[in-house]
């Protein structure tokens, strides 16, 4: 018998892999959500049945997946009593999967989109695009969780000083630039050294962000890059670029054919430009992707994984 410890609902979903491959035997517990205020988990350790975790919204059924888990992801402990001491704040779970300490979390929210991609597509994720990609604490978690190779990862931020450090810790291909659907310069507004959120810089001037440094950075599309590294396909390409979107899937001109899955995010009013959620479907439907996921994030922005119809699990036409 094996404890795992339980972070929350994506730690919840990890488990699901490890009860289903039955030849795992866990005691499990939930230790609570973070609470970045204190720095601790919002509980103290309580147990928690297989059934809990069997009927939470997500399954990791594939057995590559499960295996993966099981060698990165779980944490195992002997003595429950070393919760506290062991797992009692987020930098240890951004040590234990090597993600870069300034991150915007450790990536493993990541989860939900990789089990929904699993579950509606009919091919397999062998590469991963990120634009926005912050400090790339997604595609690290992608990596290893699907065991994509670095060299089929691709992490594309506008933020000099980000990108920068971030090419310096993972060996993936890092691309310091915006991606729109133009090719040239775009000014750049930078999230400040001491923000709480370092991913929220952006091309688009709005009056919260009308004080930060300015840097003109190489805007490109995602078509002429695709032709310039001989890339045949997109398997699953993550787009929070917080409001051009629309300009982003603009920019992959006839190319938008070659992408089995997107997963980004968007708003629903014009806060930033002219293109808000409604766009951004109409757009996506137009190419044809079908909108298989979708997640409310606030009252301005939400969530969504959308998979080309090309690519679609057959189960869902019958």
């Amino acid at each position: 018998m094996k404890t795992c410890a339980i972070w929350g609902a994506t730690d919840l979903a990890i488990c699901q892999g490890l009860i289903l491959d039955n030849s795992i035997n866990l005691d499990m517990h939930f230790i609570g959500s973070y609470d970045k205020n204190s720095d601790k988990c919002s509980e103290m350790p309580r147990p928690i049945s297989k059934s809990e975790v069997i009927t939470a919204d997500i399954i990791f059924s594939e057995q590559r997946l499960v295996e993966s888990v099981k060698r990165d992801l779980a944490i195992y402990i002997n003595n429950k009593n070393e919760y506290p001491e062991v797992l009692s704040c987020q930098s240890f779970m951004k040590d234990y999967l090597n993600v870069h300490p300034k991150a915007v979390g450790n990536g493993s929210g990541f989860a939900h989109w990789i089990v929904s991609a699993r579950k509606f597509m009919n091919a397999p994720i062998e590469n991963f695009f990120e634009v926005g990609s912050n400090y790339s604490q997604d595609a690290n978690f992608v990596k290893q969780v699907l065991g994509i190779k670095d060299n089929n990862i691709y992490c594309f931020e506008g933020n000099t000083n980000i990108a920068k450090e971030a090419s310096e810790f993972y060996s993936y291909n890092s691309i310091h630039s915006v991606v729109s659907n133009k090719n040239g310069t775009m000014k750049m507004y930078m999230v400040p050294e001491d923000a709480i959120n370092s991913g929220l810089s952006t091309v688009v001037n709005y009056p919260t962000k009308s004080e930060w440094k300015t840097e003109d950075v190489r805007s490109i599309r995602l078509d002429g890059f695709m032709e310039e590294e001989n890339i045949s396909s997109m398997d699953f390409l993550k787009i929070d670029v917080e409001g051009i979107s629309y300009e982003v899937l603009e920019g992959l001109g006839q190319r938008i054919s070659d992408v089995k899955c997107v997963q980004l995010e968007a708003e629903y009013l014009n806060k930033y430009e002219k293109h808000a959620w409604k766009d951004i479907m109409g757009y996506l439907i137009s190419k044809g992707f079908i909108l298989v996921d979708y997640c409310p994030t606030s009252k301005y922005q939400c969530d969504s994984l959308w998979i080309n119809e090309e690519y679609l699990d057959v189960a869902l036409t019958n």
